[in-house]
């Protein structure tokens, strides 16, 4: 069950050729099920793609998270601050290859 859920703001941009740009801001999340309870505070995603070719897109984006918890039924909960999650895909070799990135960040 998904609760709680509070939009800021959401943007999603496309344009003809192929390209585009989310923008998402939650200020808390809570998502429970039997067994455990999952708390996401201060969400932030800005993310940009390109369409290279077939299923295959290009970009970068960002994912913040001012707080991540989660509390097990009968486990020991485990919290997150200030997570910063970084990607970058871009093609190498003529658009036949790909160079990806990702890049985690606690504070």
């Amino acid at each position: 069950m998904i609760s709680g859920a509070r939009w800021k703001s959401a943007t999603l941009e496309t344009r003809l050729w192929g390209e585009v740009t989310l923008k998402l801001d939650l200020p808390e999340l809570t998502i429970s099920d039997p067994d455990m309870d999952v708390r996401i505070v201060g969400l932030q995603l800005d993310q940009s793609l390109a369409h290279l070719s077939g299923d295959v897109w290009t970009g970068q984006g960002e994912l913040r998270l001012d707080s991540l918890g989660v509390s097990p039924v009968g486990g020991s909960p485990v919290s997150l601050s200030d997570v910063i999650v970084t990607s970058t895909s871009e093609p190498r070799d003529d658009d036949t290859r790909l160079d990806s990135r990702v890049e985690f960040n606690l504070g």
